[in-house]
Formats: C-alpha cells, structure tokens, sequence
C-alpha cells in the first residue's frame, strides 16, 4: 500500500491501469519506513477545534475524455511466481513482470485483456501457461508468451486445459490444486462452493454436502484429504460426498479474517488470519491427530508477526508464514526461525532454491533477500499515483469535488482539473454529506466537519466506523467501532443512543436516517430500526430482506429506502411494501448479488457499487445500466454525470457513455 509521503513525489500522475507500462528496473538499497498507525481512541465529547490541512504541493490527476480512468497502485502484491529469468506478481492493479536478466518491467491492465483489475492468484501449468484469477470474478486468464488469453468462465479454462493443469508446475489454492495420483482437479467456484473434475465429469460441493458457505480456498493433501475455506472449514477425503466442518479458533474475534491457508502432509490446515483496529493477528492449525486447532499469537510467541497474511506449505514439508514485518519459518521438527523486514508487510512468498534469493511480495512491491541475512538485496517498485490503495468511501465536496477516504488520510480531486489536495492526513473509514457543500468524515482519529473551503473543526474523538447525516446536516448520527450509537451535532453536543450488539445482536455496517428522525442500521444480522418513539425492531428475511447480512443503506428521491445486502437489493417503500431485485429479475443490470454502496444523483437515478460492477437504475422507466469492475465498494456521481469508484486498488473514473443498457 502506498504510504503518503512516498506518494506525493511527482507533480503529474497519468492513469496507472489502461495501458501495459514497459520500463526499467528500479533499485534502491534501503526500504522506505512508513509511519506506525495511531491507536483508535475511546469514544468522548470534546470541545469543537480547528483543524487546519497539511500544506501539500500543487498535484494533479490527468483527466481527459478516456470512458475508464484508473488511479490504482500495483504494489500490493498478494502472489509471485519466478519463471526463467522472469519475476510475475500478481497484484491488487493487474499483473506486474519483471525480466530480471534485461531489467525492464511490464504492467499489464484491463486494455491488454485482463478480465479485472484486481487479481488473486497466479500458478502456472504444465505447458509453461501462466495462470491467474480475480478478486470476485469467475474469469481466469492465462498468458501464452504473445498475450492474454481469457475465460469468462473458470470452468471453462479447466475443461480446456485439463492435462496441463493436472500436471501443473506451481499451483495455487486460490485457483485450482491436485495430487500426484488423482486425475482431480479441485477449486472454488465462484458462488463460494467447491468442485472437482475428473477430465469428464464435475462434481458440485454445496453446503447441502456439508462445506461452509463463501469458499475461496481449496487445498489437498498428498493422501487426498481436501480442506475448503470459507465462512468456516470444510474436509473430505477425495471421492467422498459429506464433508465435516469446523469452526474457526475462537481465539479469532470480530474484526479479524482469514487471509492464506496451507495444507501440510499430515492433512493438518495451516490458516494465516489479519484484523483491523490495532488487534493482533495470528496462526492457527489443525492438527488431524489431535482433531483440534492450536494457536500460534504473537503475545504468546513474539516470533509470530503481529499480522499474517501469508501462510504456505512447501513440497519439502517447510511452513512458510509472512505478516508485519516479518517472515517466519520452520522445517518439519525444527523450531519458528524470523527474519526481519522493516517497514513492510509480507503478502506473498517466492520461496528459494537452493543459494537463490528469497523473492518477498509486500505492500509496497517486491523485494529480494538471503535467508543468511544481509538485509534487502533489490527492492522492485512500479510507479504508482498520488492516489493510496484501498478508496474505502467516497464523497461529493464542496465547489464539485470529490472526497476520498482511505487509511492515510481524506484527498479532495477537482472532478474537473484533477487538482489534488490533502483534506487531512489523518486515516478515516466514512464520509458523509448534504449537497456537497458539509462533508463529515469518521475514523480512529476521531469526527471532523468542513464546510466550503473552510477549516476542518475537530467534534469527537470518537472512531466512528459509520456517519449519517440528519435532514439539514447539522447532526450526525454515527456508530463507533466499539458498537455505541450517538448524535453529534455541529456544535460538538454528544448523545449516546445505546449499543448496536445491546440492540440487535450486531455492529453497524451502515447508517441512515430518515425525515422523521428515525435511525436505519444495517447489520449482519438483518436491518434495524429504532423509530423516534417506541422500541426498536430487527427486520429480517422473514419480513422481506433478500439476505440478513445487510452492507448498505440509501434515500431514494421519493422516501423508499435502499437496502444493499450480501445476497440482493431491496426497496422498502414509505408504505411498507418490499420489492426484491436478483441479477437475474433486472436481466443482468444488477452486476451481482452483493452490494456494497449507493449513491443517488440529482435526477434520482440510483448508482450502485457491487462486487462485479456497477449498476444504475433510472426512476422514471426502470431501466437498467451497467459496467463491470470488479471490486467496487464505494461509489460518488460529479456534476458531469462521471462515476467515481473507489476500490482496493485505488481509485477509478468512469463516464456514462461506458454505462451499457439493458434492453
């Protein structure tokens, strides 16, 4: 992830995502050390302060007419692959090679005939194809040493290369894994089941079968024991239906995910898992003999970093894990063994042959080291935007800006000039606006209001994880990571309302309030409501929600509400009737099920931001628009009718002409 100060070099920044870069090597000797994140603080009222932006220097974002601008950074890699003299990293903004022999290197995007810019995983098979996949994509692509070669369908791609893929050189569990005596071939589908095909037939794993739901990892042991990893872990042995499952280490609270897995050969699942607001990571392990997990956590073991996000078996039985700072590892029998890699985080690993150097994937690109020590031998870095990774929400502003908000603190872009400028320097997670002109911002450092050009004025310490702002946008109703509800006026009074888990057994996702005062909260449990008299209610799918895990919440122009879940939109109309809308029922204008943000422009046209895409729906005539990019979670229209998106890449433009119609 590109850190802030690294980003500001460079006056001019041209879209990093719409052609294939070729350029030479950088090296540097030193790694660039980012600054330590600040500890979320505990919720309380404090006087209204004046809160001034950093002076930065003048920087502009390139807009022209392009239909799709990108401003994303491919320097998070989450998977390598060394081939020959070539170094391949798969990252969060297409695929990055490098020639390691010539030293030039080759960003390829969408234009060169990526499905996606978000990639997750790369193997290679037994033709010399490389392979990689998408962040919610059912598409893979392979690259055949000319171009890219890409299959809307993964099951496609494996029907078409089956023996190569069975016989493959480097495999990865995010896409497809096999066994040395098994013509199998086993992956996760992209409706997050598992499936197998034998060259002939396929065979479909649901959770009728016993495998948790939201699978995104299979992997395989050498006597056929199969693990999947979703909401929960599934196991089966190769040629069975049923599968046993078991839920994760309870030591794994809320906030935290699995981020890698690892079968080794003794059937136990390695599991690597990351969490937010400042708790620690860790490992966990299940051992087949024992037939229970064991925890590996940094406060027990310092040798475990604070956060893993890599976790790897190698053929010769060595566990590899990557996280903060660090990589760790051990051969079968032998003790953790920690090398030190200061001022980075470790997301995938290229582990060396015999004498070769160890290739590291970070979040700020590559970097080559000896197990011997020595520090960092080559650091390969692609230019990236003054744009950081991971747009987390986006905002009109006032005089027709866009507001981004991301971990390194809240940018502003003139939608017209592309000037940038730092709003504030401080990590924020919501924005929340009235007509552009009073935007709120919400994160560990607390709430802050600006309005116009004007100062930011500091109102609550409190990390809000969730704004919404009441008729007139002088008072927000926000929701702090910890789950208590308040009102937060301008003027720095604060009113708690209660706790979200005390109320309806969950945190907020999403807040919305509504003309009479009444408080919307989207949960995971389904979708709450505490009107402004009487008790509150958790509405569920037995009253007319498509899914209970609800990610979203919006006021259309004529007072029905919009509800984004994990599996379908709804409507709740003023008078109480539901209207539910599937992929299938808009003909495919809603990209897919899950939706992740709203936004509604002046003509009341309703953007959506979804896993697969975006969607649009007109009032008048209910008629459907849509353009896919996978990985949109937020979502914001400028005064020319552009699309802005924020994604975990970083930030894309997209104008309404590239807007496909439904017929």
């Amino acid at each position: 992830m590109t850190r802030i100060m690294l980003a500001l070099i460079g006056l001019l920044v041209l879209s990093s995502c719409t052609r294939s870069d070729t350029t030479p090597i950088p090296r540097t000797s030193e790694p660039a050390l980012p600054p330590k994140p600040t500890a979320s603080l505990m919720p309380e009222t404090t006087p209204a302060a004046t809160v001034r932006p950093s002076p930065t220097p003048v920087m502009r974002l390139s807009i022209d007419d392009t239909a799709i601008q990108s401003w994303t950074d491919p320097n998070l890699v989450t998977g390598l692959l060394v081939h020959e003299d070539e170094l391949w990293a798969s990252t969060q903004s297409g695929i990055v090679r490098w020639d390691l022999s010539t030293g030039e290197m080759t960003h390829f995007c969408v234009s060169d005939g990526l499905a996606g810019p978000a990639t997750r995983g790369i193997a290679q098979d037994a033709e010399g194809l490389i392979w990689i996949g998408y962040a919610e994509l059912d598409a893979w692509s392979a690259w055949n040493g000319d171009g890219w070669t890409t299959y809307d369908e993964r099951e496609r791609a494996v029907e078409a290369h089956y023996d190569t893929l069975l016989q493959a050189r480097h495999t990865d569990p995010r896409l497809w894994v096999t066994r040395s005596d098994s013509t199998w071939v086993w992956l996760p589908e992209i409706a997050g089941r598992v499936e197998s095909y034998d060259g002939q037939r396929w065979r479909l794993y649901s959770e009728h079968h016993g495998v948790r739901s939201a699978a995104w990892l299979v992997d395989i042991s050498p006597d056929g024991q199969v693990w999947s990893v979703g909401s929960a872990v599934s196991t089966v042995y190769e040629g069975q239906v049923y599968w046993d499952d078991h839920s994760y280490y309870s030591g794994m609270g809320s906030g935290c995910a699995i981020t890698s897995g690892s079968v080794d050969d003794q059937g136990g699942l390695w599991l690597g898992y990351a969490c937010e607001s400042g708790r620690p990571g860790g490992l966990m392990y299940w051992d087949a003999q024992q037939d229970r997990w064991r925890a590996y956590e940094h406060a027990l073991n310092p040798i475990i970093p604070t956060q893993v996000y890599w976790t790897h078996v190698s053929s010769d039985g060595t566990v590899w894990i990557g996280g903060s700072e660090a990589i760790i590892w051990k051969h079968l029998g032998s003790p953790w063994q920690r090398l030190e890699v200061p001022g980075f985080s470790v997301h995938a690993i290229h582990e060396p042959e015999q004498g070769d150097l160890l290739w590291l994937g970070t979040d700020q690109g590559v970097v080559a080291l000896s197990l011997d020590g020595g520090g960092i031998h080559q650091h390969l870095r692609v230019p990236a935007p003054p744009i950081p990774a991971n747009v987390l929400d986006i905002s009109s502003g006032p005089n027709g800006s866009i507001w981004l908000a991301t971990s390194q603190g809240v940018l502003s872009v003139d939608a017209t000039t592309g000037e940038l400028a730092t709003v504030s320097a401080d990590p924020a997670t919501t924005l929340a606006t009235r007509d552009g002109n009073i935007v709120w911002i919400g994160g560990p450092q607390g709430v802050l209001v600006g309005q116009g050009k004007g100062p930011l004025r500091h109102l609550s310490q409190a990390n809000a994880q969730s704004l919404a702002l009441a008729s007139g946008g002088d008072v927000a109703i926000m929701c702090t990571t910890g789950g208590e509800l308040a009102r937060l006026a301008a003027d720095g009074s604060y009113d708690s309302l209660g706790s979200v888990p005390s109320l309806f057994g969950a945190t907020a996702k999403d807040l919305a309030v509504g003309d009479d005062g009444s408080i919307w909260v989207a949960t995971g449990v389904g979708l709450g409501h505490i009107p402004p008299e009487g008790p509150p209610t958790l509405l569920t799918t037995d009253d007319g929600l498509p899914n209970n895990d609800v990610l979203a919440l919006a006021w259309g122009p004529e007072g029905e509400l919009w509800i984004g879940t994990r599996n379908g939109l709804a409507r709740l109309r003023p008078d109480g009737r539901w209207t539910r809308f599937t992929t299938r029922s808009t003909e495919g204008g809603l990209r897919s099920m899950t939706v992740r943000d709203f936004t509604i422009d002046g003509d009341g046209v309703l953007w959506i931001a979804t896993a697969a895409g975006l969607s649009s729906r007109e009032p008048t005539n209910a008629d459907w628009a849509y353009h896919d990019l996978a990985g949109a979670q937020a979502i914001s229209i400028d005064d020319g009718g552009n699309i802005w998106v924020g994604t975990a890449a970083g930030l894309m433009r997209v104008s309404p002409e590239a807007m496909t119609t439904v017929p």
